[in-house]
């Protein structure tokens, strides 16, 4: 069935293995971190994954509320937002001030350097669990949203570039199939660092469609642009997130 030496995981001891790609099982569900019910033994889905993820650390602790953190310490407990920044490509260039601004909305903020979020995923799923809100640029970073409770709001922030069908397909879609709400903040193109580069009138702005009919859209949008988030356009997306967690 494959040409690779078979991995015996529960004889492999403390090797750390690292793949691009991996189907488990003998069918791809043809989704970006996603299951496809009709395709899976027993009917498994999302929802199915993540609380097998969270049983796995295991969140909450046993016996433990599974209310969302801000409802289960009382109606004055702030909700806690954790705010993930990248540190290549599409990073926020103004993270103080968006830290800042997500205080003032009245969330308790905390913050996730994704370099460092795989250093000790326990850790982070801890924190993550803690958290009513995650908030981030499209990217990998935002597949924490597993270790999230039914109820959680995910905020993906999309770059410029007409990243939104990949923004639904890579997280949006997921996050609604594991019981989490979605949101997407797309931002303007003055918020892109490729506006300050390249100014209002270069088709990296003004049209992406010609790089993403000459294949370079990739380059662009995805590994040479970071965002400096506008706070107070951002400001309307975080009154909302308030009203959702009400809800």
């Amino acid at each position: 069935l494959s040409r690779y030496d078979v991995v015996d995981l529960d004889a492999d001891g403390d090797v750390v293995r690292c793949y691009a790609h991996l189907v488990v099982g003998l069918r791809g569900h043809h989704r970006d971190f996603d299951i496809d019910p009709a395709r899976a033994p027993n009917g498994y889905d999302m929802l199915a994954f993540r609380e097998f993820v969270r049983a796995a650390y295991p969140l909450p602790p046993p016996g433990a509320s599974v209310a969302l953190p801000c409802k289960s310490g009382g109606g004055g407990t702030r909700p806690r937002l954790m705010l993930i920044l990248r540190g290549r490509t599409r990073r926020f260039v103004n993270e103080g001030a968006i830290m800042d601004a997500i205080e003032r909305a009245g969330f308790e903020v905390a913050r996730m350097d994704e370099a460092a979020s795989w250093a000790d995923v326990g850790a982070v799923a801890r924190e993550v669990d803690a958290c009513d809100v995650l908030v981030g640029a499209h990217g990998a970073g935002l597949t924490n949203m597993v270790f999230l409770r039914a109820g959680a709001v995910v905020v993906q922030v999309i770059p410029w570039g007409k990243m939104e069908p990949y923004g639904e397909g890579f997280v949006g879609a997921p996050a609604a199939h594991m019981g989490l709400r979605h949101v997407v903040y797309s931002i303007a193109a003055e918020e892109s660092t490729l506006y300050d580069r390249h100014g209002k009138d270069h088709p990296v702005i003004a049209d992406p469609d010609v790089f993403y009919r000459n294949g370079s859209n990739a380059k662009f949008y995805w590994r040479e642009q970071n965002i400096r988030l506008n706070t107070t356009r951002f400001a309307p997306t975080l009154q909302m997130v308030k009203r959702m967690l009400r809800e």
